[in-house]
This record gives structure tokens, sequence and C-alpha cells, in this order.
């Protein structure tokens, strides 16, 4: 039996050959350097506020469905970690299985978005944020299609 054995030399290249890259060190020291570089207040302040465009603000329906959402949220009537606690159950209840299985799909997804909405809400200066803006919007349009296939089956 005749076996031919190949032998191939090769000899990989790494970063350090490329003579146009930094060293590792190089780039550990560029890292350490930036990372110790203090930010002051004020900076550091404006840097955590939302970013607003100055033009958007919340449209008439938004913000009637915010304050609507709100005064749910403050009365209790709505818990924030019981997804339950969003449906009308009158209407809920005379939904059939299959109809029933959607809104409580739709109400797990959507609290934790109620949350995020309510908790801009209770920071400073969010209300005209593109953030809330966005959020709101998403929130309610989600709420208008479940209730157009299932009925008034949100307290929202």
């Amino acid at each position: 039996m005749l076996s031919l054995y190949f032998t191939f030399h090769h000899t990989p290249m790494s970063i350090q050959d490329d003579q146009n890259s930094p060293s590792s060190s190089d780039f550990e020291k560029k890292i350490k350097q930036y990372q110790e570089t203090p930010i002051d207040k004020k900076t550091q302040t404006e840097l955590n506020q939302p970013f607003r465009s100055g033009t958007r603000t919340l449209n008439k329906e938004d913000k009637s469905f915010l304050d609507n959402l709100i005064k749910h949220i403050e009365s209790k009537d709505i818990d924030l970690y019981k997804p339950n606690s969003i449906l009308n159950q009158e209407v809920y209840n005379q939904l059939n299985g299959e109809k029933k299985a959607q809104a409580d799909t739709f109400a797990n997804a959507t609290l934790a978005l109620i949350r995020q909405v309510n908790s801009l809400y209770q920071s400073d200066h969010s209300n005209d944020s593109e953030m809330m803006i966005n959020m709101v919007r998403d929130l309610r349009m989600r709420t208008e299609k479940l209730e157009n296939k299932l009925g008034n089956v949100l307290k929202i």
C-alpha cells in the first residue's frame, strides 16, 4: 500500500506582524488612559438626560392615552407586577379560550413596557423625550390593535 504524506508549512500571521497595527499593550494603555479620565458633574448630568428633538411632543391621542394609563397606575387599578390587572375582567371572562390566551400573552408582554413608561414618567424632564414619545405611541398602537381584534379587553 502506498501512502503519501503531505506536509504543509504554514506560519500564521499574528496581529503583531502587521507594522501598522498597534500592539495589545498600546491598546491597553489607551483604554486605561480613558478609563481614568474623570467626567465633570455638569457633563455627566447632560449625558444622563433623555434625548429631546425640541420639535416633537406627544400628540393629543398619545397624551390622552398616557394620562389615562398614569391615572390607572396611581389609583392602583393597575398593578405593575400583575399582568391580569390591565385586563377588563368583564370582557375578558366572555372570551373563548383562544382569545383569552391572546389577551394573557399581550398582558404579559406589555406590562414591562408599561413599567418603563411609568418609570420615565416619574423621572424628571422625560415626558417630552423621544424615548417617551415612541414608547407611548407603540403602547397605544399595540393596545388599539388588540382591542380591534378582541374588543374592549383592556382597562387602558
